[in-house]
């Protein structure tokens, strides 16, 4: 039942994330930094229940299949909203770099649910930097123009 009520849960915020009209007006550096809050924002939420998912789908196929489904659904859903943008994309394949990109940072974040934190240049990494990183990583990785200088913050580049 817990299980149920968390994918549920996570369900309705992928749709609500995902709704193409919440985005009708907003660049996609915005919209790349919002799915990166919402994924910082649930883990840091529910990271022991999201820890014990991981123990569990190590030894469950059936639960590893669905978590699996339900990364592909991220996935799919989020290629849905992006790709409306893809004439700013230098990726090759957008569709290709999207998924990995989801992956990337989905596997980013159970590091941190595992260990507890994120560690990079010797410093903890707080909420506010994992979404700037992940936002940037993730532009970058589809090749979009500036996406090293955005910050979801406002703040320059950099700090």
């Amino acid at each position: 039942a817990l299980e149920e009520r968390f994918f549920v849960e996570l369900d309705g915020r992928l749709e609500a994330l995902a709704d193409p009209s919440r985005w009708s007006r907003a660049p996609l550096p915005a919209i790349v930094a919002a799915c990166a809050g919402e994924l910082v924002a649930v883990v840091s939420a529910r990271h022991h229940l999201i820890a014990a998912f991981a123990q569990r789908g190590l030894a469950d196929p059936d639960f590893h299949r669905d978590a699996l489904r339900f990364r592909r659904k991220v996935s799919q859903r989020l290629s849905s909203l992006l790709l409306s943008r893809r004439g700013v994309f230098r990726h090759p394949e957008p569709e290709l770099a999207i998924d990995l990109g989801v992956q990337s940072a989905m596997a980013l974040m159970l590091h941190h649910v595992l260990y507890g934190e994120t560690r990079a240049a010797g410093r903890a990494l707080s909420r506010k930097d994992l979404v700037r990183e992940i936002t940037r990583a993730f532009l970058a990785y589809l090749g979009v123009p500036g996406a090293l200088d955005f910050d979801p913050a406002g703040a320059p580049a950099g700090r």
